[in-house]
C-alpha cells in the first residue's frame, strides 16, 4: 500500500532527499521536532485574526512536536507549537495534496525542488465551495532537506489582511 505522498507524487517521490522520502514513506505514521520562529503580520487586523484564531504565539525559538497518523485514505497532522496546537487533515484528490483545518480545505500541487518540496496553492474551499483567488487564503510551503533533517518556511496569508503567520525553521525526525 502506498502512502499519500507516494499516491501525489506519484513516480516522482524518488526524487526526494532521503529524509524526507524516509519520512513520507512511513505507512505507520511519523514524528519530528524543532524549533520554529513564529511571526505574526504586523497589521492590527492580522494580529487580531491570529489571535482569534489560536494561532501559535510568536517567539524566534518555539519548540515544535509534529505527528502524523496515518490511515489508508488520509494523514491527520498535529502540529503542536508550545502550549498551541494545530491540526489538519491531509487527503489526496484530483492530483492535488489538500489539506483541510475545519471547514477550510487547500489544494496544492507538490512540486520537487533539489529534493525538497514546494506545496503549491491551486484552490481554497469553505464548506465545499471554491472561493475565488480574490477572498481565499494564500498558504505556502517550503520544505528543503539538509541531511538528517529539512528546513521548512510556511507562510499564511489573507487578502486585505496580509501575513497571518509565518513559521521556519528546522525539523528532525525522530527515528
Amino acid at each position: 500500500m502506498s502512502t499519500l505522498y507516494q499516491r501525489v507524487l506519484g513516480p516522482n517521490f524518488g526524487e526526494l532527499g532521503h529524509v524526507l522520502r524516509q519520512f513520507h514513506a512511513d505507512a505507520s505514521g511519523a514524528c519530528a521536532t524543532g524549533r520554529l520562529a513564529v511571526e505574526h503580520g504586523t497589521s492590527r487586523a492580522a494580529r487580531l485574526i491570529a489571535s482569534l484564531m489560536r494561532l501559535p504565539i510568536e517567539s524566534t525559538r518555539e519548540e515544535v512536536l509534529l505527528e502524523v497518523t496515518v490511515d489508508d485514505k488520509e494523514e491527520i497532522w498535529d502540529k503542536k507549537f508550545g502550549e498551541r496546537r494545530i491540526r489538519t487533515v491531509q487527503r489526496h484528490w484530483g492530483g492535488l495534496l489538500l489539506e483541510s483545518t475545519g471547514p477550510l480545505v487547500l489544494g496544492f500541487e507538490l512540486i520537487i525542488e533539489d529534493g525538497g518540496l514546494r506545496f503549491e496553492q491551486r484552490g481554497a474551499w469553505l464548506l465545499g465551495l471554491k472561493l475565488p483567488s480574490i477572498v481565499a487564503p494564500r498558504a505556502s510551503c517550503r520544505v528543503t532537506p539538509t541531511g538528517e533533517k529539512w528546513k521548512l518556511d510556511a507562510r499564511l496569508e489573507l487578502p486585505l489582511i496580509g501575513t497571518l503567520i509565518r513559521y521556519h525553521g528546522v525539523m528532525v525526525p525522530e527515528k
